[in-house]
């Protein structure tokens, strides 16, 4: 597989481009909007977006910290943290809920 196949929507489809923040990329004038992965999904990207203060939220608390955290590994936990609360609250996004 090769960058042209990630960027293609299907096997040798044109390029599909849609309104998702994500996949504009760059900064200033290098902003650009590519085209959408194969298997994008704007409705499951929409959803999964709304989730993400309810997942800060719940890093926030799940939060374990010692005296030895710097602030390297105090980012390091809360991001695993916000990625495994992700994971659960967007589950049920899933078609197969697995």
């Amino acid at each position: 597989m090769n960058a042209d196949d990630l960027l293609l929507c299907g096997n040798g489809d044109a390029p599909r481009f849609c309104g998702c923040e994500e996949l504009i990329l760059g900064e200033g004038k290098d902003r650009h909007r590519v085209a959408c992965p194969r298997h994008h999904n704007c409705r499951y990207v929409h959803d999964r977006n709304r989730l993400i203060p309810a997942a800060s939220k719940i890093a926030t608390e799940r939060m374990r910290l010692t005296a030895d955290d710097d602030t390297q590994s105090r980012s390091m936990k809360w991001t695993r943290q916000f990625s495994i609360a992700m994971d659960e609250l967007a589950r049920p996004l899933l078609k197969n809920g697995s």
